[in-house]
């Protein structure tokens, strides 16, 4: 698992010409392989999420000026799950300075009409009800993301679409817990003052 995840980081900064992060990724790939020898999973689990961090980062600067659709794929796609892995681990600072500037700047370049998009939406929804939980814009991310989700699926009703959307509403339901609780305490809080 190690050497395929070590291959793959290769594969992709040498794709994407990153000399000058040579030393980081050797240092990645050097941390990965001291845990497999030492057969550390639990040390595994901590640093997969960590290269995958350092790539999807790198991979946001390096597409930050793109216009072309491949170029926005990936910046949508590397800004879509960096925003992901800090909501993951309770980082709603990192991931609100990632989505926002990401949905920004594909609306700017009229870049929508995707899932990653949509999966920002979301992500933007989760960020503004953990910091606000009276947050109105919120619940209107949440909205427009399970409207996105509900077209698509009537637009090609396919096993992925379906999948999709499934993942996106139970990131929705999540958001919205997660505002209600935020809300239910600041509201118990204020009770108590």
């Amino acid at each position: 698992m190690v050497w395929v995840l070590a291959a793959f980081i290769l594969l992709l900064f040498f794709g994407c010409g990153n000399a000058d992060t040579a030393p980081n990724r050797e240092k990645a790939i050097q941390k990965l392989e001291e845990t497999d020898k030492e057969r550390d999973f639990d040390r595994l689990l901590f640093l997969a999420p960590r290269t995958a961090e350092f790539y999807w980062k790198e991979s946001i600067v390096a597409m930050e000026d793109a216009t072309d659709d491949r170029g926005l794929a990936a910046y949508a796609r590397s800004a879509s799950y960096l925003t992901g892995l800090f909501i993951r681990y309770i980082n709603f600072t990192s991931a609100l300075s990632i989505v926002m500037p990401a949905l920004k700047k594909l609306e700017a370049e009229h870049y929508t009409d995707n899932g990653d998009y949509t999966n920002l939406l979301i992500f933007a929804g989760c960020c503004k009800a953990y910091f606000n939980p009276n947050d109105s814009v919120a619940n209107q991310l949440f909205e427009q993301a399970y409207q996105r989700h509900t077209d698509h699926i009537k637009k090609n009703p396919s096993p992925t679409a379906y999948r999709d959307a499934v993942v996106g509403y139970i990131n929705i339901s999540y958001g919205w817990l997660n505002q209600g609780l935020q809300g239910s305490v600041s509201r118990r809080q204020s009770l108590h003052r």
